[in-house]
């Protein structure tokens, strides 16, 4: 069954025929406003941020080799070429990754709320709603496991819209992008959120790894006493 006890209305038939495990042809979801709405954005987090100028085009080949970084007790490999980066918004935004590539740098951005952000179908219609895909062009939408973890993702390209969110830098509109974004789940503890979206000559670059982090996420093993 789609999403998680807390969806906020069960999911339109489009969506939930495109996550199906038994459909293996996604479809187009639609649009239903931001994805933190109703979330609390008051207070120093609310600040302006100055935009992040991407950095220069770059040729880059991908050596495979990986390393482990644990975020909010989530353990994932991620390419060495990933540079880690402190978020300017800690208390929605965990980490940041900047992935250097031919159209300028992406970044993959892991997020984490107390109680969550929405169950799979919210989070996979705004993610959705985000770009504006070709004419015949749909979002290749999947729910799986991994482990202990149920995961929801997306992978769409088209144009982004763009994003300006209280306390994140603002994010310009691009017109050739790519979408990769997954929603994590393990029962008890709160929700991951990771999504990748930049120029889709940076993303298809980075686009394998992306599937190899997908499956090497775990829950990080607590420390020996």
């Amino acid at each position: 069954m789609l999403g998680c006890p807390n969806d906020p209305k069960p999911p339109p038939p489009d969506v939930a025929r495109a996550v199906d495990k038994g459909d293996a042809k996604p479809s187009q979801a639609k649009v239903h406003g931001d994805p933190h709405a109703g979330l609390d954005m008051s207070g120093p987090a609310a600040m302006p941020v100055p935009a992040v100028e991407p950095g220069p085009p770059r040729d880059v080949t991908p050596t495979g080799v990986t390393r482990t970084e644990v975020i909010e007790g989530l353990a994932l490999q991620v390419p060495e070429e990933w540079k880690l980066e402190s978020p300017a918004n800690t208390s929605m935004r965990k980490a940041e990754f900047v992935l250097p590539g031919p159209g300028g740098d992406v970044r993959v951005v892991v997020y984490r709320f107390a109680g969550g952000a929405g169950g799979f179908t919210a989070n996979l219609e705004r993610w959705t709603g985000q770009m504006a895909a070709p004419a015949g062009v749909v979002p290749i939408i999947e729910q799986r496991e991994v482990g202990a973890l149920k995961l929801a993702t997306i992978d769409i390209a088209g144009r982004y819209a763009g994003s300006s969110m209280p306390g994140a830098p603002p994010q310009a509109a691009i017109d050739d992008a790519r979408l990769l974004a997954v929603a994590i789940e393990q029962p008890g503890v709160d929700p991951w959120y990771l999504k990748l979206v930049g120029a889709k000559s940076t993303v298809d670059v980075w686009a394998p790894a992306w599937a190899n982090l997908l499956g090497s996420l775990a829950l990080a093993q607590p420390p020996a006493p």
